[in-house]
């Protein structure tokens, strides 16, 4: 087989021996396949490769062949490139063409759900101010994007109604009286005539203080009946606010503990109820729970409070309730405190006593009053109505209007008669409260130099700073007690009110440069101070931002539940 194999590396025709079973032998050329037969016992090689070279003179050749790549084809690569950038360029203008056309239905929707009407409460003239209130808080009730006051025609209608009823009462006293007078004339009469029937007439003078007593008590229950039908509209507006925490006995076993209070819807803005009660029992519950004037109980959410009254909001989903119940309640119908005056009558509706659904009747004692808060003080109306320590509510007058909100924290230590925060001053704090906004905040409690006491004392005309807040803007402006306020930004500011309306003109953040007058060792000296309005530091998370969740519904990440405090 070697020599088969070298045979057939130099190229030498190779014969294949074959034979049949019968014996007989043939070779076949390798080269060619030709096949001969032996015919003699000695094959000659030789000679039959010669003849295979006769019947195939043709030399064999071997081709060699190598595998190219083939070079790219740049015309049809440029063609084909531009073919997709001209198919993305078509794509990407009726992708336009159909943003710019479904673009404006979409943000209206989602602006629609996400950003509902802002609540706008028209506010008060001061008419002892003599000065116009900010064009934001005197905004018609019919331009505001919030009917927050309730029908205007209804509250005229229960005035005539009173008015009237008034009159009647007033009517049927005079023409009583003149009855009295003209018996008291006939009796004098008949007396001088006829002395000798005295028995006859002192029968007549009984039966007619009979008929003035009976008269007079039906005068008193119809005021009274009266003064309870002013307050129905009110009473629709009213609420009871729930604050839920659980807690754990001593047997490990868990249970609700519940607190109540009145609470006061004040505004509708499509979407949601907006209710004014009370911090204390919403701070720090697990959850808040409404009732409404027939007995539906939904979920609440907290928007924001504000630490200085103690006032919050909460929030209810108007799509949570059915249309009865939506049909039924009320906007609290919110009047002017600027026009109450000492001894004018009020009802206290809500829970004045400490238990739900009470009223009482009585009348303003005093309106002078005043609470001192930080950045601003507010009015108290004190009335001598008994009430509770845990008292709650609403002063209504003769109008059906609601002129105070009863918070008896404010009440005077040992005195328990029911007090109230003028409704007029605290409009502007309800409708921040409302619209989830922050006020500016400087951190200052101060009183009124008059001019009167400016004489008597050297003091300049301004605000008498009282206490600095730790941590304020005003304490890191440098600002300190007994300092006289007399500008703000570019306004004079002579009185608290004053200094409240030029701080809501401010943002948080923004730098304003307050003047202030020190006094020193020559007198008094007109200092500048730079102060950054900040925030609240005792201002919680509303429930949105609670939970985390941006304008479009996405979950955000949080590290505090609290703003600024981390608590």
């Amino acid at each position: 087989m070697q020599d088969v194999a070298q045979m057939r590396k130099k190229n030498v025709t190779v014969f294949i021996k074959c034979s049949y079973l019968s014996g007989k032998v043939f070779y076949i050329c390798e080269d060619c396949g030709s096949a001969y037969a032996q015919s003699s016992s000695v094959w000659n090689t030789d000679v039959w490769r010669k003849k295979c070279m006769e019947n195939d003179p043709k030399p064999y050749k071997f081709m060699k062949e190598s595998i190219k790549k083939q070079p790219p084809d740049w015309k049809k690569i440029v063609l084909l490139i531009a073919g997709w950038l001209t198919l993305a360029a078509l794509g990407g203008l009726v992708a336009a063409a159909v943003f710019a056309v479904t673009e404006p239905k979409i943000a209206e929707a989602v602006t629609r759900e996400e950003t509902p009407a802002k609540v706008d409460i028209p506010g008060d003239e001061d008419p002892n101010s003599g000065q116009e209130p900010d064009e934001t808080i005197t905004a018609s009730s019919a331009s505001a994007s919030v009917d927050s006051s309730g029908s205007g025609s209804e509250i005229s209608s229960s005035t005539v109604d009173s008015s009237t009823s008034e009159s009647s009462v007033s009517e049927s006293t005079v023409s009583e009286s003149t009855e009295e007078n003209g018996a008291a004339e006939g009796t004098e009469s008949s007396t001088s005539e006829e002395p000798e029937e005295g028995s006859e007439v002192s029968s007549v003078d009984g039966e007619t203080d009979a008929e003035e007593k009976d008269s007079s008590l039906k005068n008193y229950e119809a005021l009274y009946q009266d003064m309870l039908e002013v307050t129905e509209k009110p009473k629709r507006a009213l609420v009871t606010v729930i604050g839920i925490t659980n807690q754990m006995d001593y047997f490990n076993q868990n249970y609700e503990n519940q607190q109540q209070i009145s609470g006061l819807i004040v505004a509708d803005n499509g979407q949601d109820l907006f209710i004014l009660t009370e911090y204390r029992i919403v701070e720090n519950v697990e959850r808040i729970q409404v009732t409404f004037w027939d007995e539906t109980m939904v979920d609440a959410t907290y928007q924001r409070h504000d630490p200085s009254t103690g006032l919050t909001i909460v929030k209810v989903d108007e799509s949570k309730l059915d249309e009865e119940t939506r049909d039924g309640l009320a906007v609290a119908p919110l009047g002017s405190s600027y026009l109450v005056s000492q001894g004018d009558p009020v009802v206290a509706v809500g829970s004045p006593v400490g238990y739900s659904n009470s009223i009482a009747y009585g009348v303003v004692t005093s309106v002078t009053n005043k609470i001192s808060a930080l950045d601003n003080e507010y009015n108290l109306l004190t009335t001598d109505i008994l009430g509770s320590t845990d008292g709650s509510g609403i002063l209504v007058n003769l109008d059906g209007e609601i002129v105070g909100i009863i918070a008896q924290s404010y009440s005077a230590k040992g005195n328990n008669v029911v007090t109230g925060i003028a409704i007029s001053q605290i409009k502007k704090l309800i409708e921040n409260l409302s619209n989830n906004v922050s006020r500016a905040y400087i951190g200052i409690r101060g009183q009124d130099v008059t001019e009167e006491l400016s004489d008597k004392t050297g003091i300049p005309k301004g605000v008498l700073i009282s206490r600095v807040a730790d941590d304020s803007p005003a304490m890191m402006a440098g600002m300190k007690e007994y300092d006289v306020i007399v500008k703000l930004g570019e306004h004079k500011v002579e009185t608290i009110k004053q200094y409240h309306e030029q701080l809501g003109k401010h943002s948080t953040g923004e730098v304003v440069t307050a003047t202030a007058m020190r006094k020193g060792a020559e007198g008094y000296a007109e200092m500048t101070f730079d102060v950054t309005m900040g925030k609240h530091k005792k201002q919680r998370l509303s429930g949105a931002e609670k939970a985390g969740f941006s304008r479009w519904g996405f979950r955000k990440l949080f590290l505090f539940e609290w703003f600024s405090t981390g608590g």
